[in-house]
Parts: structure tokens; C-alpha cells; sequence
């Protein structure tokens, strides 16, 4: 289940747009993992973390 925490992580995420440097951060905070990061394919924004997997 989705925490509040969780949204609100997504959130910063959001909010952090082409950051990659703060989303990186973001997520180690979490134990959260990129099952695929496509920034070396494309620009850097959230579009490029759809495969975000919460623990």
C-alpha cells in the first residue's frame, strides 16, 4: 500500500523535474530502486522513472 509518505516522495520527485542529482537523492532516502532509468536515452524528467518500485 501507498503510504502518505510515499506521495509525498513522489511528490518531491515531481517537483524536482530534470534534477537527476536531487531525484537520486530523494531516493536513496528511500528504499525505493529504478528498474529502468532512461536519462542516457532521453532527457531527464519523471516520465524517465516510470519504473519506480516502492519496497
Amino acid at each position: 500500500m501507498i503510504s502518505a509518505k510515499d506521495i509525498d516522495t513522489l511528490r518531491s520527485i515531481a517537483r524536482a523535474g530534470d534534477d537527476y542529482g536531487t531525484i537520486k537523492r530523494l531516493l536513496d532516502m528511500t528504499e525505493w530502486e529504478i528498474d529502468e532509468d532512461d536519462t542516457k536515452k532521453a532527457s531527464t524528467s519523471l516520465s524517465g522513472y516510470s519504473q519506480l518500485a516502492p519496497p
